[in-house]
């Protein structure tokens, strides 16, 4: 959410950043946390926001 709603000239998560001063490109870092939360939600089966993580995941890959 945060890689595609801009405020100004930049995004969200630009900002953010910006002003912890971490110097990544924000879809890297999407992509990290996303991969992350995959993991997450695979090894936490039984978890209910798992499950939902879960299926999100193989919408999206299908």
């Amino acid at each position: 959410m945060f890689s595609f709603t801009f405020l100004g000239e930049k995004s969200i998560g630009e900002n953010i950043l910006a002003a912890i001063g971490i110097r990544f490109p924000v879809m890297v870092i999407s992509m990290i946390l996303f991969i992350i939360s995959a993991f997450i939600g695979h090894k936490y089966i039984e978890n209910y926001g798992a499950k939902v993580g879960r299926n999100i995941l193989e919408v999206e890959n299908d």
